[in-house]
């Protein structure tokens, strides 16, 4: 509803009645879904479609902290792009969350507390304080699954950038490490 809502009003008229039809909801209902529901994500997205079009958009969501900005003019800069929001963010934290939040970046997907400690190399319960704050402060998501945590996609990518070059590639070697211990640890009590 904020999609369309933020659509209508952006398009000065240049959006049919009709529009969405039932298959670009469809595709409008996959791009939301994408944006993880966060507003400032929507309104951004909504603002780009004269310009890309709905499936513009999606194509180019994997790069969404620079395809999300220009919001209104009269916003602060945390307000008019979803890179400038998560900056803000990131500004905030204590330097302990932002190197969780950071090299936790390499997980794609869901990942709990033994792989994060695996993966960030902090002493155990600096990883589980950080964790904990960071998903208080809605950075980290907790996941359906207990005990797992998952990433918003937008703060994911901006804390990826975050790493140095040599700092992702340690990361990235711990992580495949722990996977790979974890994967032969199973096959082994097999």
């Amino acid at each position: 509803q904020l999609f369309l809502e933020r659509a209508k009003s952006g398009a000065g008229g240049g959006l049919a009645a009709a529009w969405p039809s039932e298959a670009e909801r469809a595709d409008l209902a996959r791009l939301v879904t994408e944006l993880e529901g966060v507003p400032l994500a929507i309104e951004l997205a909504a603002a780009r479609l004269g310009v890309l079009g709905l499936d513009g958009l999606i194509t180019r969501l994997p790069r969404r902290l620079d395809l999300l900005t220009r919001g209104r003019r009269d916003m602060p800069s945390r307000q008019s792009s979803l890179r400038g929001a998560v900056a803000w963010s990131w500004d905030l934290l204590p330097a302990a969350e932002k190197t969780v939040l950071a090299r936790a970046s390499v997980f794609r997907g869901s990942f709990d507390l033994e792989a994060a400690r695996a993966v960030v190399q902090l002493p155990d319960d600096q990883v589980m304080e950080s964790l904990s704050e960071l998903h208080d402060k809605s950075l980290v998501r907790a996941h359906a699954e207990p005990g797992r945590f998952a990433f918003y996609e937008s703060i994911r990518a901006f804390a990826e950038e975050s790493l140095e070059p040599d700092a992702r590639a340690e990361v990235a070697l711990r992580h495949r490490a722990h996977f790979l211990e974890r994967a032969d640890s199973a096959r082994r009590s097999d």
